[in-house]
């Protein structure tokens, strides 16, 4: 009796698992691809583009015009400060030189002095204060670029359906495994219109300031 019990609940057993077999098939064949007559995939919507920094930072007229602003600030910056430390260094020469025929430091000789390191100090102070108004400049339209790409990045990810957006720049000597991207199909590059949707909003936004 204990073995016809034991049967009979293997059985049920048996038929429980082969339902949840069966059910579970059905649930999975769900989710896999369907196949066309050739045994192919059928073809699916754009889900992944990629972009090529190195190329928006190089083309983009945006990425030209600020770094002219940049170097330009900076040359003005190294002009200002190289014209100030010259003079201060002729002052320092006249001083040493008529310091040395002195028999003795006068007090017109020692207040010199006290004044060239007061010039000197505030000359420090200016190339401090005008390299983090650079810094700051630098950062601010950074910022500003940084912001409209990530916009745009994101309406062509609606427009074209993308999941994902990955970057394709190469590091410097070719080290691929600096690039996310290891190939691509020339058809998921979204670097043209990154770029011209760049220099618009661009151009755009620095009307309407």
């Amino acid at each position: 009796m204990i073995r016809h019990k034991s049967i009979v609940y293997g059985v049920a057993l048996l038929s429980i698992t082969a339902g949840a077999m069966w059910a579970g098939s059905k649930l999975f064949s769900a989710y896999l691809p369907s196949f066309n007559k050739e045994g192919q995939l059928p073809s699916s919507p754009l889900s992944i583009g990629v972009v090529d920094i190195n190329r928006i930072k190089a083309d983009s007229k945006v990425f030209q015009k600020f770094k002219e602003v940049v170097e330009g600030l900076n040359a003005t910056i190294h002009e200002e400060i190289f014209d100030q430390e010259t003079k201060l260094r002729a002052e320092f020469e006249n001083l040493k030189k008529r310091e040395e025929e002195a028999k003795e430091p006068t007090q017109e000789i020692l207040n010199k002095k006290t004044e060239l390191d007061k010039k000197y100090a505030a000359l420090e102070e200016t190339v401090r204060a005008r390299r983090k108004e650079l810094d700051e400049e630098y950062t601010k339209g950074l910022i500003n670029i940084k912001q409209t790409l990530k916009e745009i990045m994101g309406d062509l990810g609606k427009v074209h359906s993308l999941k994902i957006i990955l970057n394709k720049s190469i590091g410097e000597g070719n080290q691929m495994d600096q690039s996310i991207v290891l190939f691509s199909n020339d058809g998921l590059d979204l670097t043209d219109e990154v770029i011209k949707r760049l220099d618009n909003q661009m151009s755009l936004k620095k009307h309407t300031q």
